[in-house]
């Protein structure tokens, strides 16, 4: 007696390596539908767990897809994810999916990036500390996490400057003129940003 067919056979293929949300302003939400999974064993796979790590990542939520649930053969498990641009700048995630009570697999890497809401025009005049006559410094405007320069204009013949630079964020203003010390101040964008 020949007895010929297959096992029981649990394998699946991951569908979705990676998930880059569209760049969107601080306060918006964005959502996506995507397939995670393809069950290409014989039996239904039981995905015990989705979950994010980090967890409490406030910046991604997973939506509607409550767990356990089965996958049946030659199915796929889609997966509702949201991007809630909290705080400019960029986010980033990982989503798992535990099968059969096993250790979690990585399964979509997540990033997503807020904008500031507005700009805001910075305005001031750069003059000498003893005769307040104006003075032609250059103007340089960092960004205070990064140290990146966000803005470099010199002032003009009657000591005025302006710029733009988007809000929520905090620069450093930097006044440099050869034979002079350098002065600063720092300006604080975050604190009105959130506030709205």
């Amino acid at each position: 007696l020949q007895v010929i067919g297959y096992g029981l056979d649990k394998n699946y293929e991951l569908l979705t390596p990676e998930v880059q949300f569209k760049p969107i302003d601080v306060g918006e939400k964005a959502d996506t539908l995507f397939p995670v999974l393809c069950n290409k064993g014989n039996v239904p796979l039981s995905i015990t767990g989705l979950m994010l790590n980090p967890t409490g990542n406030m910046a991604f939520n997973i939506l509607g897809n409550k767990t356990p649930l089965q996958v049946k053969p030659a199915d796929t498990l889609w997966v509702a994810m949201e991007f809630d641009a909290i705080q400019r700048g960029r986010s980033t995630s990982a989503l798992f999916v535990t099968i059969d009570d096993t250790i979690p697999v990585l399964a979509t890497s997540l990033s997503g990036t807020s904008l500031a809401k507005r700009e805001l025009v910075i305005a001031g005049q750069t003059i000498h500390a003893i005769t307040r006559e104006p003075i032609c410094p250059q103007v340089i405007c960092s960004e205070l996490n990064s140290g990146k320069t966000v803005k470099k204009l010199v002032s003009s013949a009657k000591g005025n400057f302006a710029f733009s630079v988007p809000t929520d964020l905090n620069y450093s203003i930097t006044a440099e003129l050869d034979g002079y010390f350098s002065s600063s101040e720092n300006v604080d964008l975050i604190t009105p940003q959130t506030v709205d």
